[in-house]
């Protein structure tokens, strides 16, 4: 329905939206021009007013006051536009960046979200995503006073970590405090969308994503519990020595992951979808006798895993797996971590009873932007005149090889 869409699209397809195109009935989201405008340069720089911190595009846009011959398609008078701007930048710059768009509640305009009972037919406020409040009450901003994480310098804004500053040549680029040369801020955004770049064949843009996640969090192997339960009696830390095992005998891995450079909860965002999860190896004379985490032919991951995700249920009990936000209803768990926080995992495993050397344990924290069950409906749901999606083979089983970020 493009009527209930419309309730998405003031932050996912404003272009369509403000545009009018949504009103038609009949709007083809495949072939329509402004279908893939996505969210446009203008979206952002013509947006007036944040209303409120209450999220769900409470925002004001305005159409922005252009130059001459901006939308020209003559070549001379376009030319002759570029060259007013230069000209006279000042009103270009404030058209375009307001100081409201160097503020953490400019983001919260769609970064914020409550589901409303005209949406689920639940109740009148169900929060969603909420990456505003949590950096809020965070070390990092500088505000919170539970973390035992805080930056040497604490982000006054979400800019600083996701729209930095890299060097530029571009006529608007600036000596920005700090900066050893001119800079522009970076407008990749970059966080944990791979998927978007995997599925565009953009390596070097999943590459810049990877390194922006290196060292958000990390996760320790703690210690171990005799027989195999939680008030076995703990041996901890397993550093610099560590405790002999006996063969047979059962015990209890204590892992434990935390967040570090994170202003939000990790993962936040679309978490019911993101992938994330602890793999873990035992191995013995480097033989695998124990596994938790590891995947199948097809890429999919052990369900038994401890994921680090949201498992949330529609009122039937079946899971929200297709982003089909209006049918949340409860979360039969929440393992997102909040920043500065973190969280125990606990692994048994029997020791085999022929075991003669060490037994090494590896874990790893891994993370895919979307699990299994998501790209497997949308591999599924293509329709005629839709792009081909990346992976797919007629006639042949989904394999799912969106990026791994470790």
């Amino acid at each position: 329905s493009v009527q209930a869409a419309r309730w998405c699209a003031g932050c996912h397809d404003p272009v369509p939206f403000f545009s009018g195109a949504f009103d038609d009935p009949n709007y083809d989201d495949v072939n329509d021009p402004t279908a893939a405008a996505g969210v446009t340069c203008t979206v952002c720089h013509a947006i007036t007013h944040v209303n409120s911190t209450r999220g769900n595009a409470d925002y004001t846009i305005e159409e922005p006051l252009q130059y001459p011959f901006a939308y020209s398609d003559n070549p001379l008078l376009a030319a002759l536009n570029r060259q007013l701007v230069k000209a006279k930048p000042a009103f270009h710059n404030k058209t375009f960046l307001k100081p409201l768009h160097r503020t953490a509640e400019f983001c919260s305009a769609c970064h914020k979200v409550h589901l409303p009972k005209a949406l689920t037919g639940y109740k009148e406020f169900l929060r969603g995503q909420n990456h505003y409040d949590n950096y809020l009450l965070s070390g990092v901003s500088g505000h919170g006073a539970r973390s035992f994480y805080y930056p040497p310098k604490s982000q006054t804004n979400c800019n600083g970590c996701h729209l930095p500053l890299q060097p530029s040549d571009d006529f608007g680029a600036k000596m920005f405090a700090g900066a050893k040369e001119l800079s522009v801020h970076d407008h990749l955004f970059p966080s944990a969308n791979t998927a978007v770049a995997w599925l565009r064949d953009k390596p070097d843009v999943i590459e810049a994503h990877r390194a922006f996640l290196k060292d958000c969090a990390r996760v320790d192997i703690f210690g171990i519990k005799t027989g195999g339960r939680v008030d076995g009696q703990l041996t901890a830390p397993l550093r610099p020595a560590a405790p002999a095992l006996t063969p047979g005998e059962t015990y209890l891995l204590e892992t434990v992951v935390r967040t570090l450079t994170l202003g939000h909860l990790f993962t936040q965002g679309t978490v019911d979808s993101n992938e994330l999860w602890l793999d873990v190896t035992l191995t013995c004379n480097g033989q695998v006798v124990g596994r938790s985490g590891g995947r199948d032919e097809f890429g999919a991951v052990d369900p038994w895993s401890h994921f680090l995700n949201v498992f949330m249920l529609d009122q039937n009990g079946d899971r929200i797996d297709r982003r089909n936000a209006q049918d949340i209803f409860v979360p039969l768990y929440n393992h997102q971590i909040p920043p500065g926080a973190g969280q125990v995992a606990h692994f048994g495993f029997r020791v085999p009873p022929d075991a003669a050397g060490p037994l090494t344990v590896e874990v790893k924290l891994q993370y895919r932007k979307f699990d299994q069950a998501y790209m497997n409906y949308v591999a599924l749901s293509a329709r005629g005149g839709d792009r081909p999606l990346r992976g797919t083979e007629p006639g042949q089983i989904y394999r799912y090889e969106l990026p791994i970020v470790t």
